[in-house]
């Protein structure tokens, strides 16, 4: 085995939103092994940095769900970003239906005004 990926929410993360102890000594034993440890998240790679900043663990990022690529120093390997013309249509389209949305930038995530509201719309679309 040369190289393990894994997501955040639901399999690295604790209840407190942080990396446990355990799965800290996990990575370190792996990487002792030659082994790579990679983060893939549909988080914003900026939210990835800070929860491993306290661990002093660096390793590669895929983050935006596999849309952008940061080396352990945080610098930009790879980006596959929408054309802006593209990406306006398609926000006029997610707006015009009621749907939520984020764009992702280097430094922050927007979403609509009313994200909440249209979470709980979705919700109750997926339900029924």
């Amino acid at each position: 085995m040369k190289m393990i990926a894994v997501d955040l929410d639901g399999t690295l993360l604790n209840s407190e939103s942080k990396i446990s102890k355990e799965n800290i000594d996990a990575i370190k034993k792996a990487r002792e092994h030659g082994i790579e440890v990679v983060v893939a998240t549909g988080r914003a790679s900026f939210d990835v940095q800070a929860i491993f900043e306290p661990t002093g663990i660096k390793t590669w990022i895929i983050s935006a769900n596999g849309a952008v690529i940061h080396d352990p120093e945080g610098r930009l390997y790879h980006s596959v970003p929408l054309d802006r013309k593209r990406a306006e249509g398609i926000l006029r389209w997610l707006e015009e239906n009621n749907y939520y949305y984020e764009v992702f930038s280097d430094e922050a995530i927007f979403t609509p005004q009313n994200g909440r509201e249209l979470l709980d719309i979705e919700l109750d679309r997926l339900k029924s």
